[in-house]
């Protein structure tokens, strides 16, 4: 028994380095990047109304 699981650990271990499929992310389409930019326009203009609300209160 102990040694089937040791082969198909064995056998693991070499299809992950076989596989070295490691591509970073790229921003192809205009869609995507529409919406990360909306995303970060959004983060900061809740941390400039974050930022005000806080100085203002002092």
């Amino acid at each position: 028994m102990s040694s089937e699981i040791y082969t198909y650990f064995e056998n693991l271990i070499k299809k992950n380095k076989e596989k070295n499929n490691y591509k970073p992310w790229k921003l192809e389409d205009d869609d995507q990047i529409k919406a990360i930019t909306g995303i970060c326009i959004t983060f900061g203009i809740f941390l400039i109304i974050g930022l005000f609300a806080h100085f203002t209160s002092i």
